[in-house]
């Protein structure tokens, strides 16, 4: 058996064990066709049907299918040594009947007994399909195959999951009472909330920009920073003050020297130049 397969036959069993309560040892109907078929195939019966269902099974075998497999003669003899082993399934039916009939009458229309149906016959398992929670098993290919879930099976795990979230009936006839205790008192009034209101203004932290407000650590901080940083950029002359400066002192510095070089006639002349202005006058 592939590692997939394996996989999906364990999610459909555990499936069938959470909803329809299917647990082991599988209780599996075996019909006359299906033990010929295993007797044709070579397969034994309790060991595959263990392999495939991964647990524990228990055979069974109704009077009816005995019956059939004796009227059948020589030819189902081995498929009859191979039902005999098994152990016996009680049908009501005193005359024996066809085992497709006899099978569908034990499963019914619940399932209620939790049987499990290993069959060859199309006709025994499109008509055992419509009841849900049946696994169904055959012989195909020199293997027991099982079946997937039947589409009314799924419909049935869907009620019972939307079930499951439903009240129960004593919550459903308690909010029943209280619906009609509600009725008979009248509209409730509802109490009146309080609005959610500020903070209070006193408790608050006040604005930088606020009267009478003390500034904060930090905004004292920075504005010193701020008073350094303009004082060292007064104190910083750009490059055309340095430029000026610079051609300035060099004018004062030749005038000095022009001073230092005049001699005393030129100083006398410029005496007597003055005298003969003041007398002109």
């Amino acid at each position: 058996m592939r590692a997939k397969t394996q996989q999906s036959y364990k999610r459909t069993l555990h499936t069938y064990q959470l909803v329809f309560g299917i647990k082991q040892p599988y209780q599996v109907l075996v019909d006359g066709d299906f033990c010929q078929e295993a007797l044709v195939q070579k397969l034994y019966v309790k060991d595959e049907l263990s392999n495939v269902l991964l647990g524990l099974t228990k055979p069974l075998v109704t009077e009816c299918t005995l019956e059939e497999l004796k009227s059948k003669g020589r030819n189902s003899t081995n498929a009859l040594i191979v039902a005999q082993r098994f152990d016996r399934a009680r049908c009501p039916h005193k005359t024996p009947v066809a085992s497709e009939a006899c099978i569908s009458q034990l499963i019914g229309a619940s399932n209620s007994h939790h049987y499990c149906v290993a069959s060859q016959s199309k006709k025994l398992r499109t008509q055992l399909r419509s009841v849900p929670g049946v696994p169904l098993l055959h012989i195909k290919k020199r293997l027991v195959v099982l079946e997937p879930m039947s589409p009314e099976s799924k419909e049935a795990l869907q009620k019972k999951e939307l079930a499951k979230t439903l009240p129960s009936r004593s919550e459903a006839h308690l909010l029943h009472a209280n619906k009609v205790s509600e009725s008979l008192q009248g509209p409730v009034e509802k109490k009146k909330t309080r609005k959610i209101k500020g903070a209070n203004p006193l408790s608050m932290k006040k604005k930088a920009g606020a009267k009478g407000a003390k500034p904060t650590v930090k905004e004292s901080q920075s504005k010193e920073t701020a008073a350094l940083s303009e004082k060292k950029k007064r104190k910083e002359p750009t490059q055309e003050e340095v430029s000026v400066l610079s051609a300035t002192e060099t004018g004062d510095k030749k005038r000095r020297r022009r001073k230092k070089k005049s001699t005393p006639q030129t100083e006398a002349s410029e005496e007597k130049s003055v005298c003969s202005v003041h007398n002109a006058s």
